[in-house]
């Protein structure tokens, strides 16, 4: 038993080690990317605060993929469902567009029949 804790402790401060070794310098903070400090700035996005909720009337679903746009009328969300327990979820800017990747899966997946559905609180639940 002292073997396999020394062995979990050993393990344990290699990984911490690890953690300190990268370099933090080559990854972005939310004030150097556009997307981020125009979302996070009051001047220019009347919910600073992160929270969003999106407009009920927007939401719009078809075979493996649901839509919506958000209350402040900025952001737009797609959820495509692609199989059990594979989602992807994307959040665009259409008033400031970027670069997308095509299909990022190497053959084109079957996609999923997804479900939304809306509760008596105003709220939407989306079943993949």
């Amino acid at each position: 038993a002292a073997a396999a804790m020394a062995r979990v402790a050993a393990a344990l401060a290699l990984g911490l080690a690890l953690a300190q070794a990268v370099d933090r310098s080559k990854f972005r903070t939310c004030q150097q990317t556009g997307f981020c400090r125009r979302l996070r700035d009051p001047a220019t996005n009347p919910n600073p605060s992160g929270a969003h909720a999106i407009q009920g009337d927007s939401v719009r679903t078809g075979k493996g993929s649901m839509s919506a746009h958000f209350v402040d009328g900025r952001l737009q969300l797609q959820v495509d469902d692609y199989a059990p327990g594979v989602a992807r979820i994307r959040i665009s800017d259409p008033q400031d567009p970027r670069w997308e990747p095509g299909n990022i899966l190497e053959a084109p997946a079957e996609r999923e029949k997804a479900q939304a559905a809306r509760a008596a609180d105003g709220s939407y639940e989306l079943d993949l």
